[in-house]
């Protein structure tokens, strides 16, 4: 029987610690939102509308937790929309709130009414210990990973569009 917490993500233990929003958001970083947007044709080397390498993609990541300013969020985005890139929002948990707040507000700004939202949600389960295997607490943790592309891309698979 295990002593402490958990994360498992695609039936595969995760070495982070649940309760640190840094470790866990460098993993979805670096381990989850790389497969992803590779799967789904969406990569730093590949334009997601056509799959052709021969036009390079930059895409710009942000991450926002429960404790983020609004406006400075916002500001940011709009920053980033204004680089001409594509956009990857990602959040998880608990903090998932208020990324959509920022989200919204963003969408209402006209750098983010020039965009294409495509949104895409994940999860991890956090396994607490019980008194044996058959008694561990299971509870799903949701990722949302929220695309903005420059291109009106008819579909981006593992996504749905928002309309």
């Amino acid at each position: 029987m295990s002593e402490s917490i958990r994360l498992i993500y695609q039936q595969k233990d995760v070495d982070v610690d649940p309760s640190n929003h840094s470790d866990v958001t460098a993993y979805i970083s670096n381990v989850i939102l790389p497969d992803t947007l590779r799967n789904c044709g969406m990569s730093e080397s590949t334009t997601p509308l056509t799959g052709n390498s021969s036009k390079s993609v930059d895409i710009t990541y942000a991450t926002f937790s429960k404790n983020s300013n609004i406006k400075q969020s916002v500001d940011s985005l709009v920053k980033k929309a204004g680089m001409n890139n594509d956009i990857v929002v990602v959040s998880y948990g608990m903090h998932i709130q208020k990324t959509l707040s920022i989200i919204e507000i963003f969408k209402s700004t006209d750098a983010g009414k020039k965009l294409h939202q495509f949104n895409r949600l994940d999860s991890f389960v956090e396994v607490k210990p019980g008194r044996n295997e058959l008694l561990d607490q299971k509870v799903n943790i949701p990722i949302l990973i929220i695309a903005f592309t420059i291109e009106d891309v008819k579909n981006l698979s593992g996504f749905t569009k928002q309309s």
